[in-house]
């Protein structure tokens, strides 16, 4: 039961959460704490972060179905209660330490407890697929493979921001060449994410939604052309990816 009401605390809480510092009236709202300053040649353009209200409600849902009596003890909600509770909690978490603390050390540490536990939970629900019911296959797993997909990508452009803030990154390494390696790495992240999912759809989906921000924000405002074809070429290895898991299994492998 205090699993079950955790999640469903925690799911209402990233409502809360997101507007906290305009409930306060001090801080960064989140969408300026996430868009502020100038934005690197690595990051998505603003309509992408749209996703978390796609994120949101997909939560609140499933928090709303498995805190029921009926649904409260399957053996799925069982299995990634807590991995559901810690994900969205450190979620929470990560959204008041952007609007109140901004980028360090913390706000590092909590967006990968996200991507950790949401992870866990994705590859749990994708281990018991063949015996989902229908609300499980079309909102419980989308929301955490599009959950994990989109952390994969954040949590690696946070890491990029802290270290360029501590100045870890070498001056003579340009904005371009360092976005490059940072968008390398989410690919590579992601790639091995989504082989571990078996080619899970929205996975692949929404990593394609973060690389097409970070080339409309290139083609568009910043007017980086070699920006846009590296996003543009990752973005097909993720398309080959998917094709190459979805092919039909040869006798051998069977």
């Amino acid at each position: 039961m205090l699993r079950a009401l955790l999640v469903l605390v925690f799911a209402i809480g990233h409502f809360v959460a997101s507007q906290a510092a305009r409930f306060a009236g001090y801080g960064l709202p989140l969408d300026k704490a996430v868009n502020s300053g100038v934005p690197p040649p690595e990051q998505p353009t603003g309509f992408t972060f749209a996703i978390w209200s796609l994120i949101f409600a997909l939560a609140l849902v499933f928090a709303l179905r498995q805190v029921l009596p009926t649904w409260r003890d399957s053996a799925l909600y069982q299995k990634i209660g807590w991995s559901a509770v810690l994900a969205f909690g450190f979620n929470c978490g990560w959204m008041l330490i952007a609007q109140f603390q901004g980028n360090g050390p913390a706000l590092v540490a909590c967006i990968w407890m996200i991507w950790l536990f949401s992870a866990r939970a994705l590859f749990k629900t994708l281990a018991m697929r063949p015996v989902l019911d229908g609300f499980d296959r079309f909102i419980t797993l989308p929301l955490f493979g599009i959950l994990t997909a989109w952390i994969s990508a954040a949590a690696v452009l946070n890491t990029a921001s802290y270290l360029k803030l501590i100045k870890v990154v070498p001056p003579t390494l340009t904005p371009t060449l360092f976005a490059a390696l940072v968008l390398c790495v989410i690919a590579a992240l992601s790639l091995l994410m989504l082989r571990r999912a078996g080619g899970y759809l929205p996975f692949a989906a929404t990593t394609l939604w973060a690389l097409g921000g970070v080339a409309y924000a290139n083609y568009y405002d910043r007017f980086d052309k070699n920006m846009v074809m590296l996003t543009a070429g990752l973005a097909l290895l993720v398309i080959a990816a998917l094709a190459w898991q979805k092919r039909p299994m040869s006798v051998e492998r069977i």
